[in-house]
């Protein structure tokens, strides 16, 4: 039950839709795709490669247009990071545009610098770019987003791209990124679709309680911390709007995940301060 009450906690985190685990995923990525299982497969390529003994080959099968997100990392606010990925495109049928988002301490996206598409090569090459940490920032993160070739929405063939190497470095530090290489993978996992939605949360920042206006009554909460950690859960069998006392709590950033019979059915984000 706690693996997948962690998985609700770090969807929330993305502001996504986690839709399909697919029959092969590298692991500490997420796939988030329109029709799930149906618009990219991905594989690990153990005959091409840049970095370890292993890349992530893509395929792209409709116009979309899926996302390859990274698992979100903490970052130092403000600090100068570059980040890079090496891209094997030869298929005219396809490219890919990769970027680095951050989050706030209250859940808001932060964009980062502009993405940049990949380009027809018969060679690896290697995307990169510099640029600084934005100060509200407390968490980072990558996407790679697959689009079709010419048109980037019409779906002409299938396509075929290969990644590899995904490198966040903050101030010249080590690599943020976790399997970036892409060495270890989850096969033979569930589909299965994942949609949490998103209630209301006050005062934020909050000292010593929190009020939570669910958009359905729940059985239970669940707060944990920014690495899905459990550190308080609580009964409140049919309540919608309810009060939890967080002075216990070290400051912090904290999500409430909502669950009724044993599915979370919402989620929320708050920041503990003295």
């Amino acid at each position: 039950m706690w693996f997948s009450i962690k998985y609700y906690i770090i969807s929330f985190i993305l502001s996504i839709c986690i839709a399909s685990l697919y029959s092969q995923v590298p692991l500490n990525w997420t796939i988030d795709e329109v029709n799930p299982g149906e618009d990219v497969s991905l594989f690990p390529d153990e005959t091409v490669y840049t970095d370890g003994l292993k890349s992530c080959r893509m395929q792209l099968h409709s116009g979309a247009v899926p996302y390859l997100i990274s698992d979100f990392f903490y970052i130092p606010p403000g600090a100068d990071y570059e980040f890079s990925i090496d891209v094997f495109d030869n298929d005219t049928a396809g490219q890919v545009k990769v970027y680095a988002d951050f989050y706030d301490t209250y859940g808001f996206n932060i964009f980062g610098e502009p993405p940049i598409f990949s380009a027809d090569s018969g060679q690896w090459q290697t995307i990169s770019w510099q640029g600084s940490i934005p100060e509200q920032a407390v968490v980072g993160y990558i996407l790679v987003k697959f689009y079709c070739q010419p048109n980037l929405y019409s779906f002409t063939k299938t396509s075929d791209i290969i990644i590899d190497n995904v490198r966040f470095l903050a101030s010249g530090g080590e690599n943020l990124v976790v399997n970036g290489s892409f060495e270890e993978w989850v096969v033979g996992m569930d589909d299965k679709e994942i949609k949490v939605e998103r209630f209301t949360i006050y005062p934020n920042p909050a000292r010593y309680f929190v009020n939570v206006n669910l958009l359905e009554a729940a059985d239970y909460l669940v707060i944990s911390d920014l690495s899905a950690r459990v550190v308080l859960e609580m009964q409140i069998t049919g309540m919608i709007i309810c009060r939890i006392k967080i002075d216990q709590l070290p400051d912090g950033i904290y999500f409430i995940t909502a669950f009724s019979h044993n599915k979370a059915i919402g989620a929320g984000l708050f920041y503990k301060s003295k």
